[in-house]
């Protein structure tokens, strides 16, 4: 049995963390993938890092500077396309 009051006092198991400060591409191009298309990419964070391959939404979504952020830019090496 749980009352109101019991589950406003539950604490989050994980708190909300805030975004890593922002980080300029150090590298970015068209890679041609047929004699018609190109896709755009960028790579971010520490060349040596681990590399992190920012998957956004689909079609219209795009690539997005905020999303350089949701990494440690000493640790990853965060590459992204579209």
């Amino acid at each position: 049995f749980c009352t109101m009051a019991a589950a406003t006092a539950v604490e989050p198991k994980t708190k909300r963390r805030e975004l890593y400060p922002p980080v300029e591409a150090y590298n970015t191009g068209m890679l041609k993938v047929s004699d018609v298309h190109t896709i755009y990419f960028e790579e971010s964070g520490n060349p040596e890092g681990i590399p992190a391959l920012v998957i956004h939404g689909g079609p219209g979504g795009g690539s997005q500077a905020k999303y350089r952020q949701f990494f440690d830019a000493s640790k990853y090496r965060v590459i992204q396309f579209d």
